[in-house]
């Protein structure tokens, strides 16, 4: 088997990895795609139903009543709320409007980031997380990492992989620095949701401080839709606004999304039930694993985690290749820059799946 192979299948890569290794995609369980497993709510899919005969509307041309639905999710003023084909369209059109020969990304991370800025004539510097800060940096290596080139830095919070995440006073200082240096930031809070506490991490009301900084959501993974490409942006920054609305085609989110979202957004219960579930399962799978010795979990704001194989002489890929083979689809990392071939990242699914792979993981490592 050839390792490198092994790790470029993605999390969504069920088919392909199925078809690899002779196996019913249907029967895989994945690990490896951080989607909620709770999947849509019944009051979403009960609310659709009933107004199917959205579908022969066009949606609003500006999507004020969408807008104001997420307006009142994020305690954002309208006027700065951007919506878009999922978070994609957006974070093409921000690397777009910004348009910088050099941008700073924190890594490991995404790889998608790297990939626009490269079709928009820039060049991504990696700046490295440290481990040994739970895999966040300080703001002295920050400050001496600019150029005087650098327009954009872009970072997942929390991060994916690794799942840990700045807080607000953290990034109040890097967007202090920013701002020194007349720098955009651009934060992608696509597992922010997940967290327990919300407030603690969001950078979203630091929009309203800041007016080099944009946020990006979306609801592929927390609200279990990535078939809906449902995304939104929040700044302040009036020539990032205009810039990304310029670019953009009209009715770029069809009428079907433009209904889900106003119901996603307002259903209070369905967020509740899959913090609790998130919370509750995640404490389950790391207490499972972490008293064997094997295993070192890092701390998590999202679905899933970050975990280092110790004091054991298998590889991410030695325990990727083991567990599909009994079709558990887990991410092995070791592509992912400064991680290496010890890293696996885990998203949490049922509690019957997450124990059978608790398991298994247990008897092999």
């Amino acid at each position: 088997m050839n390792e490198n192979e092994v790790n470029t299948f993605h999390g969504s890569d069920v088919e392909a990895l199925a078809a690899y290794y002779n196996l019913n995609a249907n029967d895989i369980k994945s690990f490896a795609s951080n989607v909620n497993p709770l999947g849509l709510s019944d009051r979403l899919k009960q609310e659709l139903k009933a107004n199917i005969d959205v579908i022969t509307k066009y949606p609003e041309r500006d999507y004020k009543t969408l807008r104001n639905a997420i307006s009142k999710y994020v305690n954002a003023p309208i006027d700065n709320i951007i919506v878009g084909n999922g978070s994609t369209e957006l974070i093409s059109g921000i690397i777009k409007a910004v348009s910088t020969e050099d941008a700073i990304l924190f890594a490991p991370s995404y790889s998608e980031y790297e990939r626009e800025v490269g079709l928009n004539g820039g060049k991504i510097r990696y700046l490295p997380l440290k481990k040994e800060l739970n895999w966040l940096i300080d703001t002295a290596s920050l400050e001496a990492f600019i150029k005087p080139e650098t327009g954009l830095i872009i970072m997942c919070n929390p991060n994916n992989p690794t799942g840990n995440a700045f807080n607000v006073s953290e990034l109040r200082d890097i967007l202090s620095i920013a701002k020194k240096h007349d720098i955009i930031v651009m934060i992608d809070e696509t597992y922010i949701e997940f967290s327990s506490d919300i407030d603690l991490y969001s950078a979203i009301p630091l929009t309203n401080e800041f007016d080099n900084l944009v946020v990006l959501r979306g609801v592929s993974k927390f609200y279990a839709a990535p078939g809906l490409r449902l995304g939104y942006a929040i700044t302040s920054s009036e020539h990032l606004k205009s810039s990304i609305l310029n670019s953009k085609d009209p009715w770029s989110i069809n009428s079907v999304a433009e209904m889900a979202g106003i119901i996603m957004f307002s259903d209070t219960d369905y967020r509740a039930n899959v913090r609790d579930y998130t919370a509750k399962e995640l404490e389950y799978f790391k207490n499972a694993l972490e008293k064997t010795g094997k295993f070192i979990f890092y701390p998590s704001q999202a679905n899933f985690y970050l975990i280092e194989l110790n004091n054991t002489d298998k590889t991410s890929t030695d325990v990727f290749v083991h567990l599909i083979k009994q079709n558990l689809m887990i991410r092995d990392l070791s592509s992912f820059p400064y991680l290496g071939d010890n890293y696996i990242r885990i998203a949490m699914l049922s509690h019957e799946d997450n124990e059978r792979l608790a398991n298994v993981l247990i008897s092999y490592v």
